[in-house]
């Protein structure tokens, strides 16, 4: 947010809805300080329009704000973590060039970082589902070719047939991918009660959708989450007080 001690009447930004938006938090912090020209300002102040006619009404705050966490399903707990994905959007149209030379529309015209508040149970929920299944997954046949590099069991398969350390290795594989499939099914049905894990179903997440961004991190869930004690305090649609303009 713009620092009331300051009057930087040089900046062509400075004390507008641009600089609310942009919250680089002081200003010698912020890349857009030295704008002198007019049609540079202008350019950046067309960029950020741009951006919020891209964002509700109420912009993205409503998902960082507040003291409650915004994953749990239910009964909100308290909110003592933030969780974080980047979304892109087509606008604003912007050219890039392939291997051969050819141009072609980019994926990408805009990104901005979103956090959300959460909790610890529903950071774990997450992270479970995320980390166990793979883990499953590379124990068994890890054990499997530990076990095989151990000579006396080597040569006892061995004995039974010349292909069986190589069944049982196979065997153990197969093991593991049940057993990831499994676990990935039990977690998302018993926590799935107490953790929303597809963020898109947030209210303000799914009037981002309809607007036409998307994961750039995206799995099986939808949004991809990165967890961490603290929050972005600076960067565009990081202050509370931004706003966009496009309605439902």
């Amino acid at each position: 947010m713009t620092n009331a001690k300051i009057n930087n009447e040089k900046c062509k930004l400075y004390g507008s809805q641009y600089c609310d938006l942009l919250n680089m938090g002081e200003c010698k912090g912020c890349a857009f300080g030295d704008i002198k020209f007019d049609e540079e300002a202008q350019g950046v102040r067309d960029d950020l329009e741009l951006l919020m006619n891209l964002v509700p009404e109420e912009g993205v705050a409503p998902l960082f704000t507040g003291d409650q966490c915004q994953l749990c399903v239910g009964e909100p707990r308290k909110a003592t973590c933030y969780a974080f994905t980047d979304i892109g959007h087509a606008e604003p149209e912007r050219i890039k060039r392939n291997f051969l030379g050819m141009k072609s529309r980019a994926r990408v015209g805009s990104m901005i970082p979103l956090q959300i508040a959460a909790c610890d149970r529903c950071r774990w929920n997450y992270q479970l589902l995320e980390f166990l299944p793979t883990i499953l997954g590379l124990l068994f046949p890890v054990a499997a070719l530990i076990a095989l590099s151990i000579g006396s069991v080597q040569r006892a398969l061995a004995a039974v047939g010349e292909w069986v350390p190589l069944l049982v290795f196979v065997a153990a594989v197969g093991v593991g991918f049940l057993a990831s499939i499994l676990s990935r099914t039990l977690i998302r049905k018993y926590k799935s009660r107490e953790t929303l894990f597809d963020a898109w179903q947030l209210p303000v997440m799914k009037k981002l959708k309809g607007l036409g961004w998307f994961s750039l991190t995206e799995d099986k869930r939808g949004a991809r989450l990165v967890f961490s004690k603290k929050r972005l305090i600076r960067g565009v649609f990081t202050g509370e007080g931004a706003r966009g303009r496009a309605k439902e």
